[in-house]
């Protein structure tokens, strides 16, 4: 069953095992919609079937009597225009923080752009280790918006309380799908928003690489930047087949990374060799190859999944006295 059909039976799974005859919902109540189903439904056909056209059944019966259950089912839990707020709110932020800092000056040692690649990477090393049995269940579940304030009068009613813990429990793998998309997308946002930084910035002001070190001598800076800019360097050349690529790019030997060095934080020399372009178009493939591109494709399967959830909803019948 989908979404829509699935919010419709817990609401009456949970209303019928309230404990007791509720004044809403009687015991003729149910029968009637038993009765109904019974007429309705294919003996044949399978037992969500079943469920589905009574509950259906029910809550036509149910609603005129109880305002917030019209409420709770009108009311749309997901909206796709969500998915392209947070990219562009991404995307925003990214563009207002400067990586570079007030001296226009690159430091090929800063932490900016590197830290925004570090925290990708932990986040995609946390996605693939197992997760504690019932975690994210749970933290969905205590961060869920609270169902009782969309259900007017429920105040009144303590259980519609049961709706939105049975909602809560039961959705939760679709819910951290569509949590997933939301959170790709803004990582993705961010990083395309820091690129369009650099080169929107580098048009009006006359960027300028350097590094400066208290531990490091030329030769360490040599190895940790060739190391960190090597998959940059190779996506470089396997794309230069492309027109309006950047040309490959090589690193400077060891005396041009000493002729880069920032003494006594000065700037260094205005020269062709300490011209902020190459370290840009590195830094800028560099998000795009471990943040972008990662991050769109993991939101669009995390879309996909939402989308198979939503239309055939993890609704557990077996084992279930209520459901049997």
């Amino acid at each position: 069953m989908d979404e829509p059909t699935a919010r419709q039976v817990l609401l009456i799974q949970a209303i019928e095992t309230a404990g007791s005859d509720h004044p809403l919902w009687t015991a003729d109540d149910r029968r009637w919609a038993t009765r109904v189903a019974l007429e309705s439904a294919d003996p044949a056909a399978r037992a969500d079937r079943f469920i589905a056209v009574r509950a259906d059944a029910a809550v036509r019966r149910l609603s005129p009597r109880a305002a917030p259950v019209a409420s709770w089912l009108a009311h749309r839990l997901w909206h796709r225009r969500w998915a392209l707020a947070v990219l562009l709110l991404g995307v925003v932020l990214g563009f207002v923080v400067d990586t570079v800092g007030a001296g226009h000056r690159v430091n090929l040692l800063g932490t900016g752009v590197w830290s925004l690649v570090a925290w990708n990477l932990l986040v995609y090393v946390l996605l693939v280790l197992p997760v504690p049995n019932g975690w994210p269940r749970r933290a969905l579940s205590r961060r869920m918006l609270d169902l009782r304030s969309l259900l007017r009068g429920a105040r009144q009613e303590p259980v519609f309380e049961r709706v939105a813990q049975t909602w809560a429990s039961a959705s939760a793998p679709l819910s951290l799908a569509r949590a997933g998309v939301l959170m790709h997308l803004g990582a993705a946002g961010l990083a395309l928003g820091v690129i369009g930084g650099l080169y929107l910035r580098g048009i009006g002001f006359d960027y300028r690489a350097g590094w400066a070190s208290t531990f490091l001598d030329a030769a360490a800076v040599h190895q940790v930047l060739s190391a960190l800019y090597w998959p940059a360097q190779q996506m470089l050349h396997a794309l230069q087949w492309l027109p309006y690529v950047v040309s490959p790019i090589t690193l400077p030997d060891l005396a041009g990374f000493e002729a880069l060095r920032l003494v006594g934080g000065e700037s260094p020399a205005a020269s062709p060799a300490s011209s902020a372009a190459p370290w840009i178009h590195l830094q800028a493939l560099t998000l795009a190859m471990f943040v972008v591109v990662p991050r769109l494709v993991l939101a669009a399967l995390g879309g996909l999944r939402a989308l198979w959830l939503a239309k055939r909803f993890p609704l557990q019948l077996e084992g279930d006295p209520y459901f049997d």
